[in-house]
């Protein structure tokens, strides 16, 4: 099993330990240090701290030793001069990013922070807790280099990380944001807008729905501005193209979503998740969504999504071992019990009309309907097939099978559903 980089940098103990020196810090910082309240927070941080590794107890003291500088060094401190020997430095950090080696990362940092800008630092620092996994002591980073340039694109790695550590405040911080635009950069805008998005997800539908158009106005004239931008901030317009596309595919405006969709896929055309959400949006309906969906393959994507999709687009067209391999790849994926009984009572098809041994072909009906007891067509299916009485089923059969739209309202149905297993977007998966 491989572990996650929140799991090998540290486990719950450590992490109570870095919650309360992070509120240690804030209290010192607010003149409170020596208050009972302060106490508390060292009292409660004995019991952790003694579980602790020796690893992590040090690096815990080192975290902080680093929070001082949130507080100790100031913005417009004079800077040692960039010399070779720290220009090399900072490539070394670059190199130990790259192979994941937080301890070394932050050891290097510490080594040349004097060379380096507060607001360079704190974000260094911010994004390498960050990409450890450690999103509420990346928060406490991120929120030093916004705090310095407020009108930069650092408040929107401090909304990123605090919306995976504190929702609830990363929500406030949000609407403060979209309520005041003029004050943030686009990046920032776009991704208050994705947290305020992520948050409806609980919500009944009309009330996230209300919530999601009220935020397309923002946006789109943040778009606008970012097509204006020679500079264009890709990562942020594809958010933005993926934020209104699916805002208007929840309103149920197919026309609005695909072309938001598309907008985002000019500026990335193989950018995995919206030739996802274009495919299953225009299943059935464009003949260009099985070569979106093809095409998220071919680039190697590894969710569910094209697979499911596929396989029941060569079910319908008879092509039955293609459909056979399709479901069989989808079945060692992640998915919700409905989607894998879909998947098993479609292999069964393929394979009833491939001639598969009769056993196996009734086995995996019965586990269709194991995994999920309401699905009725693998019901069906096996009653047909049990008719059968040892006959080759004809091509003129009729199987019991989802129409394309019916498919594509179901798959967009467990979509959504999979975004409340998991919480946070990305572009890139």
């Amino acid at each position: 099993m491989t572990m996650t980089a929140t799991q090998s940098f540290g486990g719950h103990a450590f992490d109570l330990v870095a919650r309360g020196t992070i509120v240690l810090h804030q209290l010192i910082a607010d003149g409170k240090g020596d208050e009972p309240e302060a106490d508390a927070v060292r009292d409660s941080l004995d019991a952790p701290l003694a579980s602790l590794s020796k690893c992590e107890r040090e690096r815990a003291r080192m975290l902080s030793e680093d929070l001082y500088s949130l507080t100790e060094l100031k913005p417009d401190r004079v800077l040692k001069e960039a010399s070779a020997d720290a220009l090399a430095g900072f490539q070394a950090i670059y190199n130990a990013k790259q192979q994941q080696q937080w301890d070394v990362v932050l050891d290097l940092i510490r080594k040349w922070q004097d060379s380096l800008p507060l607001v360079i630092l704190s974000s260094l620092r911010g994004s390498t807790w960050a990409e450890a996994g450690k999103y509420e002591i990346a928060s406490a980073f991120y929120e030093k280099a916004a705090d310095i340039e407020p009108k930069g694109n650092y408040p929107a790695l401090y909304l990123d990380s605090l919306n995976k550590s504190n929702p609830a405040k990363a929500k406030d911080l949000a609407e403060k944001v979209v309520n005041s635009p003029e004050d943030y950069s686009a990046p920032t805008i776009i991704q208050a807008a994705h947290v305020l998005a992520a948050a409806t997800r609980t919500l009944p539908a009309n009330e996230a729905r209300a919530i999601e158009m009220g935020l397309i106005p923002v946006v789109e004239v943040t778009m606008k501005a970012l097509e204006r931008d020679k500079k264009q901030e890709s990562e942020s317009y594809l958010m933005a193209a993926l934020l209104i596309g699916s805002a208007y595919e929840h309103k149920g405006d197919t026309r609005a979503a695909y072309d938001y969709y598309s907008r985002g896929l000019s500026v990335d055309p193989q950018n995995d998740a919206l030739l996802i959400l274009r495919g299953m949006l225009m299943y059935g309906i464009n003949s260009g969504a099985i070569s979106d969906l093809e095409l998220t393959l071919k680039l190697g994507s590894k969710t569910i999504w094209p697979y499911f999709f596929l396989a029941h687009h060569y079910l319908v067209s008879d092509r039955f071992d293609d459909c056979r391999k399709f479901c069989e790849r989808a079945l060692d994926l992640r998915a919700s019990a409905p989607m894998h009984s879909e998947l098993l009572d479609w292999l069964a098809i393929a394979e009833a009309q491939l001639s598969f041994p009769a056993e196996r072909v009734r086995r995996l009906f019965e586990d269709a309907i194991r995994i999920d007891p309401h699905n009725e067509r693998a019901k069906k299916n096996l009653s047909t097939f049990n008719g059968l009485t040892g006959r080759h089923p004809s091509t003129e059969l009729v199987w019991d099978e989802r129409t394309k739209p019916s498919l594509r309202a179901f798959g967009m149905a467990e979509h959504e559903l999979e975004k409340l297993r998991i919480p946070q977007i990305s572009l890139s998966a």
